[in-house]
């Protein structure tokens, strides 16, 4: 049967758009940027699931972030400084020869670090006017960017914000939580904030150009973060073999008789910052052999001290042997002296000029010797609150000095 004269065989060949209207190459770019995120972030996540060493990344993650950050709003900090202050311990002097005007802007800026630090420290069950209770009322802020994609809503939430008259620091502090509340990551992921999206160089953007800023930013703190874990884990593998290697030397007493030294070195790996009296708590011995453990462990290179002090001793992974340089005790001397400055010699950081390897494959790592619980957690959380208390009060009294 002929088809009807009035009606064509074919429609015309029109070029139909490659993007829905009204939705330009930007957009197509910016979901792109969130997908990409979004698994980078996710693979993070996966990483962290369960990993031994989660607790040491989240302190680690954290001073990174409160770097970044303090870079961002215009003040420089020296991660190791800061984590001293974190720690409560007394910081070395400034430089000699510092003008008026040099020293307060670096007692400003540690300020500044340390009011970042305390918003990602903080719980968020604190008070109305604490610094959780500040970082609770900016979530509920950027919560209300509902229907969206979790990153975008992230970023969305947190334009409104600073539009708004909002803080930076208790905001920034939200993200991961919000994150987290929208089932993006299994829990709060400490560092991704996005921070970058906030530098001079975005801050002509506007709209899905700033949003795409944002996400991109999120999805390199994400990568920093998976290569922060993979440091630590290979301090950790490194402490181990030289437990290892060196267990059958004689005079090695507190590594040939097992007492507890493997226990030690897990906890300290997984808890930074980490005092004889805490481990000894731990490992239910006493407090003197807890310090011959330490001893042991720091002769050995497994771990390094990092006060100098003997009123006061913290010992972590020799990531941290930087902090030793920013504490007030006694400067180490003599073949003490150059084992530290092996230690920073060859403690694998890079000025970033350098290309960064690819990341290595997921490798099975030894289980931890002794669990760390919930409140064992919550414990060092609080003493983390409290140091950082005590060195607020330290930088206000130089402020007004």
């Amino acid at each position: 049967m002929p088809l009807p004269s009035h009606r064509p065989l074919h429609q015309p060949s029109r070029r139909r758009s490659s993007a829905p209207p009204g939705f330009g190459a930007l957009g197509w770019g910016l979901l792109r940027a969130v997908e990409d995120t979004a698994r980078r972030v996710g693979a993070l996540d996966q990483a962290l699931h369960g990993h031994p060493l989660a607790p040491a990344w989240t302190l680690h993650q954290r001073l990174a972030a409160v770097v970044r950050e303090s870079r961002v709003d215009g003040h420089l900090v020296d991660p190791h400084r800061l984590a001293a202050l974190g720690a409560g311990l007394r910081p070395v002097a400034f430089a000699a020869g510092l003008r008026p005007a040099e020293r307060a802007a670096q007692v400003l800026a540690l300020a500044h670090a340390l009011d970042l630090h305390a918003w990602h420290a903080a719980p968020l069950d604190g008070g109305k006017d604490s610094a959780g209770g500040a970082v609770r009322e900016a979530l509920g802020a950027l919560s209300r960017e509902g229907g969206v994609p979790a990153v975008i809503a992230a970023g969305s939430g947190l334009w409104r914000w600073l539009e708004a008259g909002g803080a930076r620091g208790p905001a920034r502090a939200a993200i991961p939580h919000l994150l987290a509340s929208r089932g993006l990551t299994r829990r709060p992921l400490a560092g991704l904030t996005g921070a970058a999206a906030l530098g001079v160089l975005h801050a002509e953007r506007r709209g899905s150009a700033w949003l795409a800023a944002f996400v991109e930013a999120l999805g390199r703190e994400a990568d920093d973060g998976l290569e922060l874990l993979h440091r630590l884990e290979r301090a950790w593998r490194s402490a181990r073999e030289a437990l290892a290697d060196r267990a059958d030397q004689p005079g090695r007493r507190a590594v040939r008789t097992g007492a507890g030294i493997a226990r030690a070195l897990d906890l300290i790996a997984a808890q930074p910052l980490t005092g004889p009296a805490r481990l000894a708590g731990l490992l239910g011995l006493s407090l003197h052999q807890t310090g011959v453990i330490c001893q042991e462990l720091t002769s050995l290179g497994a771990v390094a001290e990092l006060t100098g002090r003997r009123s006061r001793r913290l010992y972590g992974l020799t990531t941290l042997a930087p902090v030793r340089l920013h504490t007030a005790g006694p400067r180490p001397v003599g073949r003490h002296r150059q084992a530290l400055d092996d230690v920073l010699a060859h403690d694998g950081s890079d000025d970033g000029s350098a290309p960064r390897p690819p990341l290595p494959p997921p490798t099975h790592l030894p289980e931890l010797e002794v669990a760390i619980s919930a409140a064992e957690w919550a414990a060092l959380m609080t003493e983390t609150d409290q140091a950082i208390a005590r060195s607020q009060a330290l930088l206000k009294a130089m402020r007004t000095t």
